[in-house]
């Protein structure tokens, strides 16, 4: 009913002209472009605009992830997140409905964990979203309002579900439109080898494949769910089943990313003046690997980054630089979280043979909401990287600086 609903409502704009095929970023070993998505293999991404095949190994990503809010998530055994319009619970399974997927039954053994309601505020999705990802010893329940209660959970007829927890010593009915989520299983670690991607819905996740069919697209999940998108409301002769996919970063590549690696040193500097000098004394801090300085998720403007280091000023994080490491690349942003507030610059300086810190990358004030900026680095024998960020015009408030995507490049032997 939703679906023929939507149908008819966009079948009174079918008036208006076709908009283009959009672009989207393309970030690989040799910068950052835009293109249209035309083919997708397992050794290469091919885009038009202009045309040109990137070989997979020298894709750092294309695209952006796009959480969707107030809406159900059904997050699989290894973290994939697939977007609902409706759910409905079976005992030993989920029926999901949406615009986008054809209906889909998963077996209450492939899924982690169901958010009932996505949170559109960022600190509520990420403290939702650290509970939901943090190993648990059982399953358990969260309530609209915020009660934990742990316990075996079995589900009834007429979206009603059974909760017996040991700790409140009773058993529970409650209608599953009370909770805000339902934790099944803890999140398996899937095979860093697998690619990831990203889908217009919000849907996300690693993919043992990703393919075309006709008009739709096929996503084999790393849990094995093989999910295919609807077929679109209209035939349109430049319809592209290819623009679905939003996100899609290759499981192996040419980069290590420094989130993947322990830091060598962290610090929290008294004062920058722009120099590091020979060394630099001061507090520890541990910075966001794969997370924001405030151990949120990496965000700036609309898109998710699931690899990138967050900061905040005055600080300095270093790393060792791996032995075939050739050139350092991040782009730099302020987190989505500090709106249109923080001040930053972004440092990066090389140490050698000779012992001394050398800086080789200086940016201007970068501001909350300001685009990333591209960075490329020559490494030039360098044996470590030091990150650094400095404060510009408004003291430390709000700024959550972002490292987005920060990588090595890595020489491969011929």
């Amino acid at each position: 009913m939703t679906r023929a609903i939507l149908v008819f409502l966009l079948s009174l704009l079918s008036y208006l002209p076709v908009a283009a095929q959009p672009t989207v970023g393309i970030s690989s070993i040799d910068g950052v472009t835009n293109g249209t998505i035309v083919q997708l293999t397992s050794e290469y991404l091919e885009v038009d605009n202009p045309h040109q095949q990137i070989p997979l190994q020298d894709l750092v990503c294309m695209g952006g992830i796009r959480e969707r809010a107030n809406r159900s998530w059904v997050i699989l055994k290894h973290g994939e997140v697939i977007v609902a319009d409706q759910l409905t619970l079976h005992s030993d399974s989920i029926h999901l409905e949406s615009l986008f997927w054809q209906p889909l039954d998963v077996d209450w053994q492939e899924v982690s964990a169901v958010i009932r309601n996505v949170p559109k505020v960022l600190s509520a999705r990420d403290r939702l979203l650290k509970t939901l990802f943090t190993p648990a010893a059982s399953p358990f329940v969260i309530f609209n309002q915020g009660t934990r209660i742990n316990g075996n959970v079995s589900f009834l007829a007429d979206g009603q579900i059974r909760i017996e927890s040991p700790t409140i010593n009773k058993e529970l009915v409650v209608p599953f439109t009370e909770l805000s989520a339902y934790v099944n299983q803890s999140i398996v670690a899937e095979d860093p080898a697998t690619s990831f991607v990203g889908f217009a819905d919000g849907s996300f996740g690693g993919a043992a494949k990703v393919s075309r069919d006709g008009s739709s697209l096929h996503w084999t999940t790393s849990t094995g769910i093989v999910l295919r998108t609807a077929e679109p409301f209209f035939n349109l002769e430049d319809f592209n089943v290819w623009e679905q996919l939003i996100h899609f970063r290759p499981g192996h590549s040419n980069f290590v990313y420094l989130d993947d690696l322990e830091p060598s040193s962290t610090t929290i500097l008294p004062f920058f003046d722009g120099n590091l000098g020979h060394d630099v004394t001061g507090q520890r801090v541990a910075p966001g690997l794969g997370l924001n300085s405030q151990k949120g998720r990496l965000r700036q403007g609309v898109n998710l980054y699931l690899h990138g280091i967050g900061m905040t000023s005055l600080s300095r994080v270093s790393f060792v630089v791996p032995t075939k490491a050739t050139r350092f690349q991040a782009e730099v942003a302020v987190d989505t979280i500090a709106g249109k507030r923080g001040s930053v610059t972004f440092h990066v300086y090389l140490r050698r043979e000779s012992g001394d810190w050398e800086s080789v990358y200086a940016s201007g004030v970068v501001r909350g909401r300001d685009t990333p900026q591209a960075i490329d680095v020559d490494l030039e024998s360098a044996q470590q990287l030091a990150l650094v960020v400095g404060m510009a015009d408004r003291a430390k408030v709000a700024d959550y600086a972002n490292w987005l995507n920060a990588r090595f490049v890595i020489r491969t032997d011929d």
